[in-house]
């Protein structure tokens, strides 16, 4: 039992340094924070469908805070401090810790069969990857966008064309890095899902 709890934490502790170097390496940087990037949140999404929920709730919370650490600059743009526990919450916290359930639908493949666990873990990934995105506009709808206006910035920028329209410009602005994200995520763990039997110690399908 001990060795399996110390093999466990090992695993937590790789998925989350592994999503860390993942997120340094991005396909697309939108101008005012956002990033595409190679399945960044996968290797939590994997913990999570492996382990289970609370161990991948533990590392997407760790996950969270490292993320919130390399994004300190960014609340020093609140105006208070509920703008700022909105981004420590809305754009950090929340949506990457949320990533731990990604292995909701772990359990409804008892036989650890292939086709079933490609369509559970890929529709955990999306799940969970589309409630950061709804995240990421709540911030930008509550906070983001009246920052920028009063900023001025939105004279060069897609704000322009939903100043008055904050939750269609969050929609738009974040959808821009987020639906990419969603996807890439989602087909590399259908594809990862395809070859390894996520459950199992070994990783080999039953034969």
């Amino acid at each position: 039992m001990k060795n399996k709890k110390v093999i466990i934490l090992v695993e937590s502790a790789l998925c989350v340094a592994l999503s860390t170097a993942l997120s340094f390496f991005a396909i697309y940087k939108s101008p005012f924070g956002g990033d595409v990037t190679f399945a960044s949140c996968l290797p939590i999404a994997l913990l999570s469908y492996r382990r289970g929920i609370p161990c991948g709730i533990a590392a997407g919370f760790v996950y969270s805070i490292i993320q919130l650490l390399m994004g300190l600059e960014n609340i020093s743009y609140a105006t208070g401090i509920w703008s700022a526990a909105a981004i420590i919450f809305l754009d950090y916290i929340i949506p990457f810790t949320i990533i731990g359930f990604s292995g909701m639908f772990r359990k409804t493949n008892r036989e650890n069969t292939k086709g079933l666990q490609m369509i559970t873990f890929g529709a955990g990934i999306a799940i969970t990857l589309t409630l950061r995105y709804i995240c990421h506009i709540l911030s930008g709808a509550i906070v983001w966008h009246s920052l920028t206006v009063s900023s001025g910035v939105e004279e060069n920028s897609l704000i322009a064309l939903f100043v008055d329209q904050p939750w269609l410009y969050s929609i738009v602005y974040n959808g821009i890095f987020m639906v990419p994200e969603i996807f890439i995520t989602t087909i590399a763990g259908v594809i990862i899902s395809s070859f390894l039997c996520l459950k199992n110690e070994k990783f080999s399908y039953k034969k």
